[in-house]
């Protein structure tokens, strides 16, 4: 049975005037203005028809499927700085590598060296301090460099548990060698020596920051 749309009795005046006021052809032209109607209603309200014909059928949505998972700001690699910091590294180690191959270093051994032109005669665990390294990572290294005649290592007079570095004459002459690497590498940046000077001061505190024994922990997921 088709069920017409309300809309459709609310003007009986005009199903009237279709007809002409009555007559025996009345029923039909009653009808067909009902079909006229229904189809009018059918193609303004098809939403309503269809749910009025079929009260059956359940009208909820179906759950949407869920999206999929993005990494949220945070998760971006771009985003990390410990990321920006690594990649830096290996770019800089990577523009030392044939400035230092002249010098017969590696970029770790120019770190040692770097110490010891500073302050000659430190002891290994200060030295280790000095440079960040623990005494498993900086104990190859010393020993090449030894072999390499650049510095020695002694028991110190006052206390033969202490091992003490000391740079060799060897060690001292290439320090004249070394004078012009920081320039060049200032130079491959691309930065003012201010710039510089400042990005050095930020990394430092940053540093000093991650080391201090008091730094909070990363929240457990």
């Amino acid at each position: 049975m088709e069920i017409t749309p309300p809309h459709v009795f609310a003007h009986p005046v005009s199903l009237q005037g279709i007809t002409g006021g009555g007559g025996k052809h009345a029923p039909d032209a009653i009808a067909g203005n009902l079909i006229v109607c229904n189809r009018i209603a059918e193609n303004r309200y098809s939403p309503l028809m269809a749910a009025i014909r079929s009260p059956a059928r359940s009208t909820a949505r179906a759950p949407a499927r869920p999206a999929a998972r993005r990494a949220g700001p945070s998760l971006r690699l771009d985003a990390q700085v410990c990321f920006a910091l690594y990649s830096t590294s290996l770019a800089m180690t990577k523009r030392y590598r044939p400035v230092l191959d002249a010098l017969g270093l590696t970029y770790p051994q120019y770190l040692v060296m770097l110490a010891l032109w500073e302050e000659d005669g430190l002891g290994v665990s200060a030295l280790g301090e000095r440079l960040f390294l623990d005494s498993g990572t900086l104990t190859p290294l010393l020993k090449r460099l030894e072999a390499a005649q650049l510095l020695q290592r002694q028991r110190a007079p006052d206390d033969e548990r202490r091992v003490v570095v000391g740079l060799t004459p060897a060690g001292r002459a290439l320090r004249r060698r070394a004078l012009g690497v920081p320039a060049m590498l200032a130079g491959a940046t691309g930065c003012a020596l201010d710039e510089l000077a400042a990005l050095t001061r930020a990394l430092q505190g940053l540093r000093d920051a991650l080391a201090a024994p008091d730094s909070p922990a990363p929240a457990a997921a």
